[in-house]
């Protein structure tokens, strides 16, 4: 029996728990803020593009990386599924 790979959602949020919150998610949604809620500061968005590009083999332009885009761990892997050309349960459109 072979374990899937995580998904986009699951491979962000874990990035943003170990980097920013220490392995500590505390119930944090994947709608949650992460500006609002301080747990990324604009260095944090730099973080978060490094880590989008490195992670997934993308290359975001200017114009994505915005803080609508950015702002949340379903924003971050809308944008990601986007550019990747998956639905949002992590498989290819046909």
């Amino acid at each position: 029996m072979t374990t899937a790979e995580p998904g986009v959602s699951e491979r962000v949020r874990e990035y943003v728990v170990n980097r920013f919150l220490l392995g500590d998610d505390d119930g944090l949604s994947d709608t949650a803020s992460l500006l609002e809620q301080g747990i990324v500061d604009s260095l944090g968005l730099v973080e978060l593009v490094l880590f989008v590009e490195e992670t997934f083999g993308l290359s975001l332009g200017e114009e994505e990386v915005t803080n609508g885009n950015l702002d949340s761990i379903e924003r971050i892997s809308r944008l990601v599924e986007a550019k990747m050309g998956l639905s949002p349960d992590g498989h290819g459109r046909g």
